[in-house]
This record gives structure tokens, sequence and C-alpha cells, in this order.
């Protein structure tokens, strides 16, 4: 049976509260964005369809982009 823990072990279990605190602190997406489209070429709103992802997609053709 071990008793400690080995220096990665240590090293990752830190990297993952660093990790979690980062995940905590993130920032909050605006859930409308004006932007040029890539595809249809209109400079129109980009609506926020998934904030885990960061994915917004275009009112005029769909796109996300």
């Amino acid at each position: 049976m071990r008793v400690g823990m080995s220096v990665s072990e240590q090293q990752a279990k830190e990297m993952r509260a660093k990790a979690e605190s980062l995940r905590q602190q993130s920032t909050i997406l605006a859930q409308h964005q004006t932007r040029t489209c890539t595809r249809c070429g209109r400079k129109t709103t980009f609506m926020l369809e998934d904030p885990a992802g960061g994915w917004y997609s275009c009112l005029e053709c769909g796109r996300y982009a």
C-alpha cells in the first residue's frame, strides 16, 4: 500500500485544481454580436447558440461562427 503521492501525481492534482478554478472564473458570453458573415457577406447579428462552446449563428443564413 502506498502512503504518499509521486511528484507527477501531485502535479496532475494541482493542474486539475487550476483548471477547475479557471472554469469557474470563465467570462459570460454576450447573447448577440454584430459581425460580418463569411457565408452571406452581410454585416448582421449573430446569436449565441452554444454557450459552452462559444458558437454563434448568423441570423440571416444560419451559418455558425
